[in-house]
């Protein structure tokens, strides 16, 4: 592609209405926000048959296909169509799974996780065959497959996909705007107190933290659990919390969704953050909280321990007590926390939006030719 040629990109801009956006919502967005800002790539991006406006504003216009979600999902797991290119488009980009891989144009797929395939017994059985029949797409007609870790790039090509179709581009991280001073009181919340981020689910461990910190006793020394993201599915947090020793519920505080600036200041203030997450794709929130300067505890088994790398605290997370002595250490030993403070900045700055984007375009480039 020349210097002055400029490329048009289709978007499928989905992840914009998902009620819980996560990662594939932040990664939709900041892709639309940088390529809308590039003066060698021709945005246009695209959405299913909606009448509602979208959960995260887009930075450009979204036109709509004429199927509505779910009918648009099954036709493109069933036949890789209906296209979704203008005239004028030279490449689609879908930023999830669900693509039109039968268009007449090369389409490039970003692969964040394949939960699906690693942990079936999260998802429901339709959910589960809709994936499983568009991977299979995905890894055979794709032109080439974006993973958003090496963790989830080993993944896809031990599930069929072809190394040489496959690259690893890491997600960068939210300019979270920090309140001055403190969070004291805010929420409920108060000095000292581990943070958890992230949406209730399965997947993220929130049973084993709760155990974990009720046997490390953390709590009979006034420290604070707080849990902050929106209710998801197939979890239920106040049943874990009505296990809980009585004196160690006390000390847990569910806050729910919060907005970024009151987020920020939650980081900020944490004595440590944990993520003992039993699968990710890249673990959005750690990045922020290493932004913020906190220390990390997080999982030795999944994409989180590449993401932390030498900043964070590896625990196994399917052991309770494993994760109960990392809480223990990560806020009581002074040399170990002094030595994660010491490496979060320089691991934070591996990953940046700027950079994301412009090796995705570098992709485009090689794809188109």
């Amino acid at each position: 592609m020349s210097s002055v040629e400029t490329l048009r990109v289709t978007v499928v801009a989905e992840a914009l209405w998902h009620r819980v956006p996560g990662g594939t919502g932040v990664a939709t967005l900041e892709l639309l926000r940088g390529l809308q800002r590039r003066t060698d790539v021709d945005l246009d991006a695209v959405c299913a048959k909606r009448s509602q406006e979208a959960v995260s504003q887009s930075p450009v216009e979204v036109r709509r296909t004429r199927l509505p979600r779910v009918a648009l999902y099954e036709a493109w797991a069933r036949s890789g169509r209906p296209d979704i290119s203008s005239p004028e488009t030279r490449l689609i980009h879908s930023p999830m799974l669900m693509a039109p891989t039968a268009s007449t144009r090369p389409v490039v797929v970003t692969v964040h996780d394949l939960a699906w395939l690693r942990r079936p017994e999260d998802f429901p059985r339709r959910a589960l065959e809709l994936y499983r029949r568009m991977w299979k797409r995905v890894s055979s007609d794709a032109a080439h497959i974006i993973c958003s870790s090496q963790t989830t790039a080993d993944h896809a090509t031990s599930a069929g996909a072809d190394a040489d179709q496959v690259s690893v581009v890491y997600l960068g991280g939210r300019n979270l705007h920090s309140w001055p001073g403190s969070v004291s009181g805010s929420f409920g919340v108060r000095s000292p107190y581990i943070l958890s981020v992230g949406t209730a689910e399965p997947r993220k461990n929130l049973g084993r933290l709760l155990a974990a910190f009720e046997a490390s006793e953390l709590w009979r020394d006034s420290v604070q659990l707080a849990i902050v993201g929106p209710d998801g599915w197939r979890y239920e947090l106040a049943a874990s919390l009505d296990g809980l020793h009585p004196e160690a519920r006390a000390h847990v505080v569910a806050v729910g969704r919060v907005g970024d600036a009151e987020l920020g200041a939650l980081y900020k203030h944490a004595t440590a953050f944990a993520y003992p997450s039993l699968l990710e794709g890249f673990g959005l929130p750690v990045l922020e909280a290493l932004a913020a300067g906190t220390p990390v505890l997080t999982s030795s088994t999944t994409a989180t321990a590449e993401t932390a790398g030498a900043a964070g605290l590896l625990v196994d997370p399917t052991s309770v007590p494993d994760i109960a002595a990392g809480l223990k250490r990560i806020v009581s030993d002074d040399e170990l926390r002094r030595t994660l403070v010491a490496a979060a900045p320089g691991q934070a700055e591996r990953f940046s939006w700027s950079r994301h984007l412009n090796e995705t375009v570098a992709i485009y480039e090689s794809v188109v030719g």
